[in-house]
């Protein structure tokens, strides 16, 4: 296939060309925005850019909203600890960095689920053979994730078998 929305590992020279790495003062700005959005006592469906300010940063991921929506189709931005936060407080900074990024947010599933969490799920009493893989310790096969024109995800751990295979595989086929 050929086209300008069609790309594959040779169209990347390097990682830096799609990644943000946040620096000390991005960080503090992101904390600076998490503290203000949770000042204002709202709900996680209610943070949008004006709720969650990123005044220095959020021009930066305006400007990768550009490349995701019309140029490359994704982007990564590192630099945050997760454990720096309470789980919660993880859904929100994802949550607020993204929305700089899109403006709706769209259904993960056939149930209308919103947020998904990819874990192992040790304590569960159904087999991992009768969960669905989201919910197991069994490695994601391929697929594609058909119900979201832009999908985001945080990666808080690597799965031990994961930080040695080196990442993931992508493909990006305009229709």
């Amino acid at each position: 296939m050929d086209g300008e929305l069609v790309w594959g590992a040779d169209s990347i020279s390097s990682p830096d060309d799609y990644t943000l790495t946040l620096n000390e003062d991005e960080i503090s700005e992101v904390r600076a925005g998490l503290q203000h959005f949770n000042d204002l006592g709202l709900y996680g469906s209610e943070v949008m850019p004006n709720t969650f300010p990123l005044p220095t940063l959020g021009p930066k991921l305006r400007k990768m909203a550009v490349d995701i929506h019309s140029g490359r189709g994704f982007s990564v931005v590192r630099g945050l600890n997760p454990d720096e936060f309470s789980p919660e407080d993880n859904v929100l900074v994802f949550l607020g960095i993204s929305s700089y990024i899109g403006a709706t947010r769209g259904r993960q599933d056939e149930e209308g689920s919103m947020l998904m969490h990819i874990r192992d799920a040790k304590l569960s009493k159904t087999p991992q053979e009768d969960r669905p893989t989201r919910y197991s310790s069994r490695p994601s096969t391929y697929h594609t994730d058909t119900f979201a024109d832009i999908l985001a995800l945080q990666t808080r751990h690597l799965a031990p078998t994961a930080a040695g295979m080196g990442g993931f595989m992508m493909r990006r086929v305009g229709t």
